[in-house]
């Protein structure tokens, strides 16, 4: 018993070392994983704002809200940003488009009954 007990004594400080350079390597994996998600967000964010614009002078209500809402989801991913403000603002602006796009249909609706 005394033998087993010195060789796994043996073992796990042979492997100290290693195991630590383990958890340190997968700590920068991580912040790799996540500096790269954050970097597809922001090209994301991009897309969506460029795409944006030619769906308010199509005025097609149901695509721009479908893009406002991945942009919502985006800019959820992008919290940490410098620049949150700014594009929660510009998110905002054209949540209000939006709302100022759909109100005259929306009173014509209601004043006719019509679903």
């Amino acid at each position: 018993m005394q033998m087993v007990k010195e060789d796994i004594k043996k073992v796990e400080q042979d492997t100290a070392q290693s195991m630590q350079m383990l958890l340190e390597l997968d700590v920068i994996k991580s912040r790799m994983q996540s500096a790269s998600s954050a970097l597809k967000e922001a090209d994301n964010w991009t897309t969506l704002m460029a795409d944006i614009d030619d769906l308010f002078q199509s005025q097609d209500v149901h695509a721009i809200a479908k893009k406002l809402l991945a942009m919502q989801h985006s800019l959820s991913l992008l919290a940490h940003c410098g620049d949150y403000e700014e594009r929660a603002q510009y998110l905002e602006t054209l949540k209000n488009r939006l709302e100022t796009l759909v109100s005259p249909q929306l009173i014509t609706a209601f004043n006719k009954h019509s679903l």
